[in-house]
């Protein structure tokens, strides 16, 4: 019976957020094609669409109690990260993510992240960098992720990890990503507004 109870609450969780992500108007860049737009009881993701060698994707966990707080839910998340990061030699003592800035877009607050994504082999490293926007959707509390990522690069002098980079805000992945992000993040409201 506690089974059937956990799945139930499961459904009930996945319908309620399909409810409210329906009522949000979502933007998706200019000349990018939707390669998932499905929700289904399996997935987080909402949508993902990509040009050339970006990605936008839109991700929700659901609703989240009150008592959580949108820091523990990130650190909730980012330990997850952790856990498989420790697993890949190629992070060893790389900071593979960092908060970047707070932003608000006068309907929802946002905790933006840089995010490097590592990949290839010990002697060919390359990476994905990515932007993750976090936020908690008020109305019916839905934890909600906006990220934009750009890549393949291969490391280098000009192209380099975060925990290489000294102002974060001068890196031109960086700058190149928050553009994108920024107009998403400022065109995301709610339909009926």
């Amino acid at each position: 019976m506690e089974e059937l109870d956990k799945r139930i609450n499961k459904l009930i969780n996945k319908l309620n957020t399909v409810e409210n992500v329906n009522n949000l108007n979502i933007p998706i860049l200019d000349g990018f094609k939707v390669l998932k737009n499905e929700i289904d009881s399996d997935s987080n993701i909402i949508f993902v669409a990509s040009k050339d060698n970006i990605i936008e994707q839109f991700l929700t966990e659901g609703t989240i109690d009150e008592t959580i707080t949108i820091e523990k839910k990130i650190n909730k998340i980012i330990n997850e990260i952790d856990k498989q990061v420790k697993k890949n030699p190629l992070y060893k003592n790389k900071k593979y993510i960092t908060k970047y800035k707070n932003y608000n877009n006068g309907t929802f607050d946002y905790n933006i992240y840089v995010q490097d994504i590592i990949t290839g082999t010990s002697t060919s490293p390359s990476f994905i960098r990515q932007l993750n926007a976090y936020f908690i959707e008020p109305l019916g509390r839905e934890f909600c992720q906006v990220s934009i990522s750009a890549g393949r690069y291969k490391i280098s002098k000009e192209f380099k990890l975060i925990n290489d980079i000294n102002k974060l805000e001068e890196d031109i992945i960086i700058k190149d990503l928050e553009k994108s992000l920024l107009y998403i993040l400022d065109n995301l409201n709610y339909k009926n507004k």
